[in-house]
């Protein structure tokens, strides 16, 4: 068996040392049918940079010990008994948590971190609930309970998700492109009905949908969403200084970090970012070890490669594994499949300027399913492919019409032949 190469080992190594638990499994469990010596060497990586992270180091200043965030396992805050610790971000702290007066009922309660505790904050607490009440949709999570502890530190409660992270789950259920896109259009969905409500999510990211068991996405966490202005809205929107502090760097919109005006179409980047990833196994950008000016230098200037360039530019091995999770024979079906609608279809949504990119999220979904069923469509039948150059070309069209009474009793001819008649 050949060992790994460095390159090989760094190239996945950098792929995975940010994602979760379950991802990583995903990706070294569909890897290891290929190449179990890899994940092997990758196994011991993983595991040697997560006992760095989480090694715990005394504070050099006795008051940031103080400051430390602590476990609310076991407490009651309201009506919920807090369980063991499910996720933590930038702003709070995610619990698994049960009704009191009823423990089959299960929810994730999100409570304000004591360490990050300010006004601006406590706002976007605010703002989050008041958005998640304009949302009813089967695939968005939904808000149950919201209000303060005792210390008036502010929580929301929202529906519990027992799922895996979207492309975790893509990768461990080695779904085909078309599957793969199936999730995603269900996700379109969720985030068209935000928008219709002019909310902007404004974090879409792998981690924030899950799907569940039976194969449902739901979209998670709007602590960072917007609210657009609208006729019916006559207060003023919140501003986005205090969102930027937690933007995910990976599928943030170039303007998102310029400081540039956030709509609707900053959604469709991160989705596009998604699609991306579903379709050749990496993200567009390499952004995995570079400073934070280098990584939004990159965001804001590199134009990414298209998904199949980008697959062809990975390891033979790698390539090929990524096209065997995504039910392809090699890399070379796999980047055959991606060439043409689907390549265009992302470098648009990913495009730096806003007004280039698709207007809407519907208008996003609409061109996947168009490329998907133009991909299972026969070929096109003579008068189609007349019709079409007709639809090209208007002034042999007119010429046509101008001459129509002359071929009428040539096409009922024609049509009598084709049904046998003498």
């Amino acid at each position: 068996m050949k060992a790994p190469n460095l390159a090989e080992l760094e190239h996945w190594f950098e792929r995975l040392v940010d994602r979760g638990p379950a991802e990583i499994d995903a990706e070294l469990g569909a890897l290891a049918r290929t190449d179990p010596a890899l994940v092997a060497r990758l196994r011991k990586l993983l595991a040697a940079d997560a006992a760095l992270a989480d090694a715990s180091t005394e504070p050099a200043i006795p008051l940031l010990r103080s400051a430390r965030e602590k476990s609310w396992q076991g407490r009651e805050i309201g009506d919920w008994r807090l369980g063991e610790r499910i996720g933590s971000g930038g702003m709070g702290t995610v619990y698994r948590a049960t009704r009191r007066q009823a423990p089959d009922v299960v929810v994730a309660l999100k409570l304000l971190r004591s360490d990050r505790d300010d006004p601006h904050l406590r706002r976007r607490f605010a703002v989050e609930r008041k958005l998640m009440r304009r949302l009813r949709h089967p695939g968005i999570a939904q808000l149950v309970d919201a209000g303060e502890t005792a210390a008036l530190q502010p929580y929301v409660v929202m529906e519990f998700v027992d799922g895996t992270h979207l492309l975790a789950y893509a990768d461990r259920e080695r779904l085909d492109l078309e599957r793969r896109v199936g999730l995603l259009l269900d996700v379109c969905a969720a985030v068209a009905h935000a928008h219709a409500r002019h909310v902007v999510h404004r974090d879409i990211k792998s981690s924030n949908i899950l799907v569940t068991a039976d194969g449902r996405t739901k979209l998670l966490d709007f602590g960072i969403a917007k609210l657009l202005p609208s006729p019916q809205d006559g207060e003023a929107v919140e501003r986005t200084a205090t969102a930027q502090r937690f933007i995910s760097v990976a599928s943030a919109a170039p303007e998102q970090l310029g400081g540039g005006p956030i709509g609707r179409t900053c959604d469709v980047y991160a989705l596009g970012a998604l699609l991306y990833e579903l379709l050749c196994g990496e993200p567009p950008l390499a952004l995995h070890g570079l400073s934070p000016g280098q990584a939004e230098l990159a965001i804001t200037q590199q134009v990414p490669l298209p998904p199949s360039e980008r697959l062809a530019a990975v390891a033979p091995r790698i390539g090929n594994a990524r096209a065997r999770v995504r039910a392809c024979t090699d890399r070379h079906e796999l980047g055959e499949r991606l060439r043409g609608e689907l390549d265009r279809i992302a470098a648009k949504a990913l495009h730096k300027q806003p007004r280039h990119r698709h207007p809407t999220v519907e208008r996003f979904a609409h061109e996947l399913r168009t490329a998907f069923r133009a991909a299972d469509a026969p070929p096109p039948t003579l008068q189609e492919r007349i019709g079409a150059m007709l639809g090209n070309h208007p002034q042999v069209a007119a010429g046509i019409a101008l001459a129509g009474t002359a071929l009428v009793p040539l096409a009922w001819l024609v049509r009598r032949m084709r049904r046998g008649d003498s």
